[in-house]
């Protein structure tokens, strides 16, 4: 029963160091999207939608990231734009 506390014990303090490890990657770098995703004008919820993705697993380019937002590069036209993660 103790080994099973620790392990639930460390695995809850690696895990906001993973999350925070994601944001420090570094860019340029590709990634695909995991379900719909709006490409947006701006870095906030009420800048205007430019395109609805619909497709798991499309690849985008991350060109830089602040603040949970990422702009990105649609590598079949160029388009570039501001997505949430």
């Amino acid at each position: 029963m103790l080994k099973k506390i620790i392990i639930c014990i460390v695995a809850l303090t690696i895990s906001p160091l993973y999350a925070f490890a994601k944001e420090d990657l570094p860019v340029p770098r590709w990634v695909s999207l995991n379900d719909e995703a709006n490409m947006r004008k701006g870095p906030n919820t009420n800048a205007s939608i430019m395109y609805h993705y619909q497709f798991e697993g499309y690849p985008m380019e991350i060109i830089r990231q602040i603040d949970g937002w990422r702009y990105v590069r649609d590598p079949l036209d160029g388009t570039e734009g501001w997505m949430s993660h």
